[in-house]
């Protein structure tokens, strides 16, 4: 009976996931993509594979991660990495030379994982998690690394997802810092946010490798790309039981290497549509914007709204309109007035948005953020607490805190940093009610607690020097170009951090 459930639960996921691929249809995207695009011929026909890499990176696999379709586990490859490295690398270089990847390898798992909201007994409510064998996991990375290398200095300068030197923390700085300065200025910016809807899984192959040609790929590796990315097939997996096969008719696939490289490749483009906005890219997550210096720079937007709605239809990138949203980020009251649309749908005016994980006001004091990572920091404080009663181990319980506590009081902490005493003391609030528990378990009256003193026993350090540290080490990248993102001015970065 339990089977039949499964079976039942498989198919049900089955047909929800199966909707979210584009069926290919003919259009002249093609065609418009190779007329508007310019890019630098990169040259490229082919990748060689060294046995000795391979070797390599089989050693250095994480034996945490379960086997794919072909139940190849990571133990087996890892402890027989010499002996296998030498078929494996007349395999792969084969594949490469030949342009052709391994049917066998294109089928991936989808194991669902619900999203802790809502009835679980709707199918919208769970999120798919690929799982790819290992082989040919190892094998995409090699071109995976290639390709990073060879497309390095071709990514957008304003692209922070998946790149070297880069991450959310970048982009939300140089975004901060623009913002900022215009401010200091006594100017209002207006900043949309766009969405794309399920943008990895949607992104067309024909467009991207007709992308991939115009940058200089051909050859076998380009027929190895094409060959790689069609005709593939997914399997939803509960238990021991799998449904009937999902054909992947569009996208990247979701936890390959090359999955990350191939998408950002594919709107490296997008820095045509602003000719008057300013942009920042985190993978697929646009945002545009443009100080206000009259009312002729909202038009200015709208049109770069314009041109990006453009790009995103030729692309077939399904924007999705009700999600999308613009901010005025003004310390005025007498503001620009302003309104934009996308499809003669008007965009919602918010006052708080959530970028990348950090929230945003229209007045850039960041209180929300602050008292939004103090509610979730006490609720996993008070969790911990509920569950270590019993615990003698005060390590342990300090090193459950550091990791599930101070995580959220820390995350993206340059960004948002606090300069006013009162939100200081918000976030000190939460790791003196900590150090008050382990008073408690210490045995320590509160009378006698000094937190200053207890903070050093345990070597957890205050809040507010560890938000210092932090400052200091992004400027120390900044300045020795370990980061490669740079914020409106470095002076005004130090001087806000």
């Amino acid at each position: 009976m339990a089977r039949i459930v499964t079976n039942i639960a498989a198919e049900r996921l089955f047909s929800f996931f199966n909707r979210v691929y584009e069926t290919p249809s003919p259009s002249q995207s093609l065609s418009t993509v190779a007329k508007r695009f310019s890019s630098p011929n990169l040259n490229l026909s082919s990748v060689y594979i060294k046995i000795s890499d391979i070797c390599e990176k089989l050693a250095s696999l994480d034996l945490s991660k379960g086997p794919g379709p072909d139940s190849v586990s990571a133990l087996f490859l890892k402890n027989c990495a010499f002996s296998l490295s030498r078929p494996l690398w007349i395999l792969f270089n084969k594949s490469l030379a030949l342009g052709v990847f391994p049917k066998k390898w294109k089928t991936s798992y989808i194991i669902p994982i619900f999203k802790n909201c809502g009835n679980r007994e709707n199918v919208e409510n769970y999120r798919p998690i690929t799982l790819i064998s290992l082989i040919p996991k190892v094998f995409e990375s090699f071109v995976a690394d290639f390709l990073k290398e060879k497309f390095k200095n071709v990514i957008i300068a304003q692209q922070h997802g998946f790149c070297e030197g880069k991450s959310i923390t970048s982009n939300l700085l140089v975004y901060h810092s623009h913002i900022v300065e215009a401010l200091e200025n006594g100017q209002s910016v207006d900043s949309i946010y766009t969405d794309f809807g399920k943008a990895f899984d949607k992104l067309n192959i024909d467009i991207l490798i007709e992308k991939l040609s115009c940058y200089g790929l051909h050859g076998s590796l380009l027929n190895w790309l094409r060959s790689y990315l069609s005709e593939r097939e997914q399997f939803v997996k509960i238990k021991n039981c799998l449904s009937n096969p999902i054909a992947v008719l569009s996208g990247v696939p979701q936890g390959a290497h090359l999955a990350p490289i191939l998408f950002i490749i594919f709107v490296n483009d997008i820095a045509q549509c602003f000719k008057f906005c300013s942009f920042l890219i985190y993978a697929d997550d646009v945002k545009i914007y443009l100080p206000l210096s009259d009312n002729n720079s909202t038009l200015k937007i709208q049109s770069d709204l314009d041109q990006f709605v453009k790009w995103s239809e030729e692309n077939r990138m399904i924007l999705n309109t009700d999600k999308c949203k613009y901010i005025q980020f003004s310390k005025s009251n007498n503001n620009i007035v302003s309104s934009y649309h996308i499809n003669n749908t008007q965009l919602q005016n918010v006052n708080v948005v959530k970028d990348l994980g950090v929230i945003f006001d229209s007045k850039v004091t960041f209180y929300q953020n602050i008292e939004v990572i103090r509610n979730k920091a006490l609720k996993m404080l008070g969790f911990i607490k509920r569950n270590t009663s019993e615990f003698t181990n005060i390590g342990a319980i300090v090193t459950l805190y550091t990791s599930l506590v101070r995580s959220h009081l820390e995350n993206c902490s340059s960004v948002w940093s606090p300069y006013y005493v009162t939100y200081q003391d918000m976030l000190d609030g939460v790791q003196r009610k900590f150090l008050r528990y382990i008073a408690y378990k210490k045995h320590i009256s509160i009378e006698n607690l000094d937190y200053n003193a207890l903070e050093k026993e345990l070597r957890i350090g205050s809040l507010r020097a560890r938000r210092d540290s932090a400052d200091i080490i992004f400027a120390y990248k900044l300045i020795h170009g370990v980061t490669t993102a740079r914020p409106a001015s470095k002076a005004k970065f130090l001087c806000f951090s």
